[in-house]
């Protein structure tokens, strides 16, 4: 068995670890402020940044093979009420003997609150895991995708 000190230590290193991750998250918000909502823009140029945000997303989509289509997923979209939709169906995906994840937001308290995979946030450990990959793959995407200066914090999480 491992010693009090060795097991302090290793959690030390997990929460060290989970906040490094998440703090390299938030480094890909460009407004933290929300000043781009008070600033005026037409419906045009709104229609613009809009699908220029698509087309980044769908490039980096590419770039990492797609993995979203390797799995059946249900897209939760509207104005309220999602977060209770989601959770419905979940119940009744997991009722059906079905392996079920989802990511809702905002969060509370920490950020794996928005991934749950049965009913389970993930762990601190699988967040790392998450990240890191992310991480690793959005960092050679921008190597070879000079045409996109990055992704937002909230394409990140997609």
């Amino acid at each position: 068995m491992k010693n009090q000190e060795t097991h302090q230590q290793e959690i030390k290193e997990m929460i060290d670890a989970f906040r490094n991750a998440e703090r390299w998250l938030f480094t890909l918000i460009q407004d933290p402020t929300g000043q781009r909502y008070f600033q005026e823009k037409s419906m045009e140029v709104r229609m613009l940044e809009f699908a220029e945000q698509i087309e980044r997303m769908q490039a980096f989509m590419d770039f990492c093979g797609n993995p979203e289509k390797s799995y059946p997923s249900i897209h939760v979209a509207g104005t309220s009420g999602k977060g209770s939709v989601v959770r419905l169906m979940a119940g009744i995906m997991k009722a059906a003997n079905l392996r079920v994840g989802y990511h809702v937001s905002p969060y509370l308290q920490v950020c794996n609150e928005k991934l749950i995979v049965h009913d389970k946030m993930i762990t601190p450990s699988e967040f790392v895991a998450l990240v890191e990959d992310f991480k690793g793959k959005y960092q050679r995407w921008l190597e070879e995708n000079s045409e996109f200066e990055f992704l937002k914090y909230g394409e990140a999480w997609v």
